[in-house]
């Protein structure tokens, strides 16, 4: 018998959701989405008094459905002797996005997303890149052989790819890397790129308001706002390291900068680097302003798009779901060779993301590990969801908001009994 779930997971068999009634396959390209059957660019009248409907309405008021498929290279390097010992493990995810009847805004953002990639993987001449990590793990393997100290001999260096935002006018990647090569703990740090869905274009700080007055007014209000937040016992920022109030507030300027910042659904977020405000354990310590407090100086054209209607998913096994008519936007391959499953959005449901998760414990649950698919919106269609499902606690999760906001996290399973799927929340606890 499978070991997994509580009696949550017994429950939400019981009341899990139908399977789609139809599929329709991915053709050509599986990252590009296939047309979902509703084109809010050019909506036609119902045949109901010529009109077209609310949710026609509400669809186009959405805009341009935004996609991005995150993907995960890989390469190992052994030991220069022969020997089977792991040097170096470097990898990175690439981001590729589609913007619906937009190509020449996806292209421009995807050669952005291309060079960033390019720079990653070729280093910019500090150590960094495969080639300069590689150099160093050789040496310290090196070291290691002449004079038999027991330091790590594995050296890693990653990087990974998050979308904070999506939708038809802002798209925000947020990209964290980290690298070990050697010591007690290894490095990390993150970094923030925004774009404009409509052009294709970076997005930069001055940007976000319609006049050079009112950034540098957004700026001194963001400032004044941080140093507010700064000196809260819980902000995490070492008011040790500030000999006064003067260095403090010159720091926090200095965190108004570019690929410090983001937009998310609910406001701008701007963000510090490791050790930048507080120890190692502060780790990266972020400031957060909503677009209410933004609202005497960010652009209209910035903020999210309007939202109605709601819907839900359901989930089941691609040989059971028959051919011809749900429309299927891609293939999102978790697990290369695994359980092929249709994932299907009834009704509207926003900012979904396929994330991989690791269960923590009771108290901290599912903790997100990597994210694989991204998209605006889902409207009445599926994704064929390619993963394993193990055994143990669900490894895959998908996350959408509905249009009030609020945040829904359904994990991927099957009964342990008859290995039906089901999709649950993320109160599961393990048991035995």
């Amino acid at each position: 018998m499978k070991k997994l779930l509580s009696l949550v997971l017994a429950l939400a068999l019981a009341a899990s959701l139908c399977a789609c009634t139809a599929l329709k396959t991915v053709e050509g390209d599986p990252n590009k989405p296939a047309d979902n059957g509703t084109d809010v660019q050019n909506a036609e009248p119902s045949e109901q008094g010529g009109q077209v409907s609310e949710m026609d309405t509400a669809l186009e008021a959405l805009g341009s459905q935004v996609i991005v498929d995150i993907s995960k290279k890989e390469e190992i390097f052994k030991a220069p002797d022969g020997t089977d010992q792991t040097i170096l493990t470097f990898s990175y995810d690439t981001a590729t996005a589609h913007i619906e009847g937009n190509d020449a805004a996806s292209e421009r953002i995807n050669g952005s997303l291309a060079v960033l990639e390019e720079t990653f993987y070729s280093g910019t001449g500090m150590g960094d890149g495969v080639n300069g990590m590689l150099e160093q793990a050789t040496d310290n393997y090196g070291v290691a052989l002449q004079t038999g100290d027991q330091r790590p001999l594995e050296f890693t260096s990653s990087r990974s790819a998050f979308v904070t935002r999506s939708d038809s006018r802002v798209l925000s990647l947020v990209y964290e890397t980290q690298v070990y090569n050697g010591g007690a703990h290894g490095t990390y740090h993150q970094r923030a790129y925004v774009f404009d869905t409509r052009t294709g274009e970076r997005m930069t700080f001055s940007s976000l308001c319609d006049s050079a007055e009112l950034t540098e007014a957004m700026k001194a209000y963001i400032a004044a706002k941080m140093y507010a937040m700064a000196i809260e016992p819980d902000s995490g920022v070492d008011l040790s390291l500030f000999p006064d109030e003067n260095s403090l507030v010159t720091k926090l300027n200095a965190l108004i900068r570019e690929a410090s910042w983001y937009l998310d659904d609910e406001g701008l977020v701007i963000f510090s680097d490791v050790y930048e405000l507080g120890s190692y354990a502060a780790g990266i310590i972020r400031f957060r302003f909503s677009y209410d407090d933004l609202r005497d100086f960010l652009s209209t054209k910035w903020l999210p798009t309007p939202r109605e209607g709601d819907g839900n998913f359901s989930v089941a096994y691609v040989s059971d779901v028959p051919l011809g008519s749900e429309t299927i936007l891609a293939r999102v391959e978790v697990d290369p060779a695994a359980t092929e499953l249709c994932l299907s959005a009834k009704g509207t449901v926003y900012d979904v993301t396929v994330v991989s998760v690791n269960y923590i414990s009771d108290d901290v649950g599912f903790y997100e590990t990597a994210q694989h698919w991204a998209c605006s919106y889902m409207h009445d269609c599926a994704i064929q969801l390619v993963t394993i499902l193990p055994d143990g606690m669900p490894k895959v999760m998908i996350r959408y908001t509905s249009a009030d906001g609020s945040l829904h996290k359904l994990l991927v399973t099957q009964s342990g009994e008859d290995g039906s799927l089901i999709l649950t929340d993320d109160s599961i606890v393990a048991v035995g």
